[in-house]
């Protein structure tokens, strides 16, 4: 008998041994089969399949690898090996086996799990393209559920929704499919649609907390705070464990004026995934309100450079305690804060910190310091410029013809709320008064900003030179009104205690509470509060009449 009649012969055997449980002597004869042939693909098949069953991932991927060296290696062996691949985090390894397995054979399930893993690969539109081709063979609704969320990725909206539609109409009891719709009904602010999709995944699991989730921010960003709260709560009684619900709820607690607790919900934020930030001080002990005198503190930035700005007036407080305060922020903000009252030494997130008895977040701060509405620490103007830096901006700006207002429209477009809060640059300019100098205080512009403002070529700009906080606040200076959006320029112009309009979309961010002009954060500030949601008419009306009447008194700082 030749050599592979005989692993013919032992092959045979080892299959029936397999289907009758004698397992362990089948792998003896398999592993008769690699003595005579290392790269018998059967043999090295079913042993991965052995190894599967014991979950032995390395094992099984060292036997697959042996069966798919050669071009006769079946689809489903290069199928087997690709999933075994993405078990183990190799998405790369794991798309060439696909790929590898697709040529020799079309079907659903390659396609399927080719896209889902060109996707995570980063590649999202061939992820799509993979998946269309598999719902084309067999229309799965998981498939088309996959196909949504590779669309949430790309903001895709449109065709997300009607991915998940499918989804649906395949499977109506979808619950994941139910609430992923809603997400998107939400992101195109159709926030009745979106409570219909999460009440409708609720009546199929009422305690799937993501749906509880979801209809809790559908609820606040209608302004049905009280009806949010509740369901975060009820998030929170299925799982009290459950960060992003403890979080979420406080930004109706906080927006309300409830401080105390919406402050104690909001610690929630550094157990959240999405906001997870790491202390440079981490293996110190975070800082819970004990004694500090003569100890040295680490107070660290984390979210946006507006945080930072507002929270920053916290060090003078800590300070005062008897702390040395060592203050961790973004590198645009070094070389202002610099100068903050209380702080001994500033350096640059993400840099070894100096040694240090403690470590707390600045925007754990208002919790510790049991901050309520009243007692809000520096209220008016807590930041300085450097006065170099003032009077070489006086000098290119040139004598004064006209009162000069520094105009801000667009924030960080990684915030989540960044499509609500911004205004279009054309649509504000167009809404102000003509006699006035206006300087541009963006720091990066769009496309479409760009195509705007060319109907505007008197406003100034100055984009090239703002290179960091130091130089907007410079030039913040010698302005006579900041008008802007909620956004990191906001903070800034009130920080220094120069007038500013600020202009908030419906529901505002918490910090800026409900049914107020004034804010107890920052006395220069005057708030405009949109009526309707994305509507800004009615707050650029205001401001222009405003800033005539300002003007005309001379009542701005």
């Amino acid at each position: 008998m030749d050599s592979q009649n005989t692993i013919n012969t032992l092959i045979e055997l080892a299959e029936k041994n397999i289907r009758d449980g004698s397992v362990q002597f089948a792998h003896t004869l398999l592993l008769q089969c690699l003595d005579i042939d290392p790269e018998s693909i059967r043999a090295n098949e079913l042993l991965a399949d052995l190894a599967l069953n014991e979950g032995n991932i390395g094992l099984a991927i060292k036997r697959l690898e042996n069966a798919c060296v050669h071009e006769m290696a079946s689809a489903e062996s290069l199928h087997k090996l690709a999933s075994c691949y993405f078990s183990i985090g190799d998405i790369q390894h794991s798309i060439e086996a696909l790929e590898r397995s697709l040529i020799k054979k079309e079907s659903f399930e390659v396609l399927h799990d080719l896209g889902v893993t060109l996707s995570l690969a980063g590649r999202h539109e061939d992820g799509i393209e993979r998946l269309e081709q598999a719902v084309a063979i067999k229309q799965v609704p998981e498939a088309y559920y996959n196909i949504g969320r590779i669309c949430d990725e790309l903001r895709l909206y449109d065709k997300g929704a009607a991915a998940y539609q499918m989804a649906l109409k395949l499977n109506p009891d979808f619950v994941e499919a139910w609430v992923n719709f809603g997400v998107v009904m939400y992101e195109q602010g159709r926030l009745d649609d979106a409570l219909f999709a999460y009440s409708q995944a609720l009546k199929i699991n009422p305690n799937f907390l993501d749906a509880l989730l979801n209809r809790g921010n559908a609820l606040y960003r209608q302004q049905r705070f009280s009806e949010s709260i509740d369901a975060y709560d009820a998030a929170i009684a299925i799982d009290g464990n459950f960060a992003d619900a403890h979080f979420n709820k406080s930004m109706p607690l906080l927006l309300l004026g409830d401080f105390q607790s919406g402050f104690d919900e909001y610690e929630w934020r550094l157990q959240c995934p999405s906001l997870q930030e790491t202390a440079r001080g981490i293996h110190r002990p975070t800082w819970h309100g004990e004694v500090l005198r003569g100890k040295t503190i680490l107070l660290y930035s984390e979210q946006g450079y507006g945080d930072s700005i507002q929270f920053c007036r916290y060090v003078k407080l800590v300070s005062e305690l008897g702390a040395k305060v060592i203050l961790e922020v973004q590198e645009p903000l070094v070389s202002l804060l610099s100068n903050l009252e209380g702080v001994s030494q500033v350096f640059v997130k993400g840099e070894i910190p100096p040694n240090h008895d403690y470590q707390c977040a600045l925007l754990s701060l208002p919790r510790i310091f049991k901050t309520t509405i009243d007692t809000i620490s520096s209220p008016g103007k807590y930041i300085e410029c450097d006065s170099r830096l003032a009077t070489q901006w006086q000098k290119r700006l040139g004598t004064r013809v006209r009162p000069r207002i520094g105009i801000a429209w667009r924030g960080n477009r990684k915030h989540l709320n960044d499509g609500n809060r911004n205004i279009l640059v054309g649509d504000l300019l167009r809404s102000l008064p003509k006699n006035f100098d206006y300087v541009s205080l963006q720091k990066e512009m769009i496309d479409e900003d760009e195509i705007a403002l060319r109907d505007y070529p008197h406003l100034l700009r100055f984009e090239a030179d703002l290179q960091s906080f130091s130089d907007t606040a410079a030039l913040i200076n010698c302005l006579d009104l900041v008008i802007t959006v909620d956004t990191s320029i906001a903070h800034l112009s009130c920080a220094l205690g120069k007038t500013t309009y600020i202009l908030l979309s419906s529901p505002p961010d918490w910090r800026w509470l409900l049914e107020r002009s004034d804010s107890p954060w920052y006395s220069s500030a005057k708030l405009y509060r949109q009526k309707v949601l994305n509507d800004w008419n009615g707050v650029l009306s205001e401001i222009q009449e405003d800033i005539q009447i300002a003007f005309e008194s001379k009542h701005l700082k």
